[in-house]
């Protein structure tokens, strides 16, 4: 099973793919949540925990579906934790 530290690491780097994706800056995306950039900085770092409340506000922002951020997570462990430079 996949361990918390994992999973959040996971979830920020498809934050991150998401958000440069659709070409926005930490700024620009903290204007549309609302916040201020420094969440985005937290978050996008692993520093702060997602409440839901709030991924479901990234995912809108970033037009992802919530299982954008979890999608195969449990299934691949092993791919995702060698992609993303995570130790097993």
């Amino acid at each position: 099973m996949i361990t918390d530290k994992k999973l959040l690491l996971i979830v920020t780097a498809r934050l991150i793919n998401a958000r440069t994706s659709m070409g926005l800056t930490q700024m620009e995306l903290a204007k549309k949540l609302g916040k201020r950039q420094s969440s985005i900085v937290a978050y996008e770092s692993g520093k702060h925990m997602f409440r839901i409340d709030t991924l479901l506000m990234l995912a809108h922002a970033l037009d992802v579906t919530i299982d954008y951020f979890f999608e195969g997570v449990e299934d691949n462990e092993d791919t995702l934790a060698e992609y993303y430079g995570l130790d097993k």
